[in-house]
């Protein structure tokens, strides 16, 4: 049996939803408090269909509703 993933040892889920919070970061896209929601909801696979849309949103120019916090 494989071992359980650790803070020193991160799954590859955990890593990859790092690497993406990390970007979101430093774009300033989301403040830290939605950063840890986020990093949570990509490395379980448990982010809604309005989390989703959000990070569709803010994927947008500012102009057309992008940038919240």
């Amino acid at each position: 049996m494989a071992d359980s993933p650790t803070k020193s040892n991160p799954s590859s889920d955990e890593t990859l939803a790092a690497a993406i919070t990390n970007a979101i970061s430093a774009a300033n896209l989301v403040n830290e408090q939605k950063l840890t929601r986020l990093r949570d909801g990509l490395a379980k696979g448990t982010l809604s269909a309005s989390d989703w849309k959000l990070l569709a949103e803010l994927a947008l120019p500012s102009d057309k509703g992008g940038q919240l916090s």
